[in-house]
């Protein structure tokens, strides 16, 4: 033990601040990404799935093959960024 030195237990060193901008960035990118994966579940999924279903035979079977499809879709792009960032 030095005579004059105390470092409290626990405590890191001061690091460098991340710059203000790159923060920024980085939050309005993820904030953009949540914005088009919620406007693709919620909008685009329906009028896609009300145009396919006359096509298709019109029954609930279609409507609901459509939103497991678009689900399963969603998890896929959950797992792929996943797997990114691993």
């Amino acid at each position: 033990m030095t005579a004059g030195r105390a470092d409290p237990i626990g405590v890191d060193a001061p690091r460098a601040a991340a710059p203000v901008g790159r923060d920024l960035a980085q939050t309005l990118v993820f904030a953009g990404t949540l914005l088009l994966a919620a406007f693709l579940l919620f909008a685009l999924q329906p009028i896609f799935t009300k145009r396919v279903l006359p096509v298709l035979g019109g029954t609930p079977a279609v409507w609901s093959v459509a939103t497991v499809v678009f689900q399963g879709l969603l998890l896929a792009g959950y797992a792929y960024a996943h797997a990114m960032t691993r």
